[in-house]
């Protein structure tokens, strides 16, 4: 007896049905999966499904192409939660794939994908520490083999899994907003241990240099840099930036100028192509980090971004 079926009663007639001494015709798919509960797999024969299909006039994989897969697919399920597909499975799931009545191209596609999300699974349960080693590389090649999953596949998998490791890593660590060193240096250890190579175009690149920057001015003494700007007496600089000024506008951010940007001892000073400005630091209330600027807001006159 099978432990992947259980057995399910079958529907019962209609007044119709029996006056006219037909049966509902989802019985005989029911009939089938009683079947696979009841027999092992090489104990069922095509003259079998032949049977069911004269008795309920249907044939069963043109009326039922989704449950008939469904039956392969959970078969061969079952047969890799051990990572496995040992001869005996295999032949099994040749046999059913006969009597079944599936194309190579159907059963290929069902393979793909659940092989594919078995060995999906085991990169993400080995590369959980963010560190893959030999020894892990080596079982993940011999599970690759054993589940018998193509080669191509395996390596779109590997590296769609592997990529998103280091994504996720990333946006959880600048979930903050912030980028500290030792952030920065682990992401680094894991991509070279994943073999992935970190790409980011010129806007991601700034906006994390940003980040940096902002992990620095909570943690850490800033280095005064030279800008060519006057500067008031014992006043140092400590950031300079091209940006976009906006202020809020009957609810909507509306950009008034562009210019430098400096970040001194002192006050946030803005050189702009229509005027300068300048907030001192004691003015202001609040700042609030977002993905593409920083918003602050003074108190008084209107916020800056």
């Amino acid at each position: 007896m099978s432990n992947v079926f259980q057995i399910v009663p079958l529907q019962k007639q209609s007044f119709l049905q029996k006056l006219l001494k037909q049966h509902p015709e989802d019985n005989a798919i029911i009939e089938l999966n009683n079947l696979l509960a009841t027999k092992q797999v090489k104990e069922i024969s095509k003259t079998d499904l032949s049977k069911l299909s004269s008795k309920y006039k249907v044939n069963l994989l043109k009326f039922f192409p989704r449950n008939i897969e469904e039956f392969y697919a959970v078969y061969l399920n079952h047969y890799l939660k051990d990572k496995i597909l040992s001869k005996e499975e295999s032949e099994n799931l040749t046999h059913l794939k006969l009597i079944l009545g599936l194309n190579d191209q159907a059963v290929k596609k069902l393979h793909d994908e659940i092989a594919g999300l078995v060995y999906k699974k085991s990169i993400e349960e080995a590369i959980a520490d963010g560190r893959l080693d030999e020894k892990e590389k080596e079982f993940l090649e011999k599970l690759k083999s054993e589940v018998q999953l193509d080669e191509s596949i395996a390596k779109k998998i590997s590296e769609e899994t592997r990529g998103k490791f280091i994504k996720d890593y990333l946006e959880k660590a600048i979930s903050d907003k912030l980028l500290s060193p030792k952030e920065e240096e682990e992401l680094s250890l894991i991509a070279k241990s994943l073999n992935v190579e970190i790409a980011t175009d010129k806007k991601t690149q700034q906006y994390l240099d940003k980040l940096k920057v902002f992990w620095a001015i909570e943690n850490k003494e800033l280095p005064a840099i030279d800008v060519d700007v006057n500067l008031q007496k014992n006043e140092i600089c400590y950031y300079e930036d091209f940006v976009e000024w906006h202020e809020e506008r009957r609810g909507y951010w509306t950009q008034i100028d562009s210019g430098n940007l400096y970040l001194t001892n002192k006050r946030v000073l803005f050189m702009g192509e229509s005027k300068n400005t300048n907030i001192r630091l004691e003015k202001i209330l609040s700042v609030t980090i977002h993905s593409d600027g920083v918003e602050i807001d003074k108190d008084i006159v209107l916020p800056f971004l």
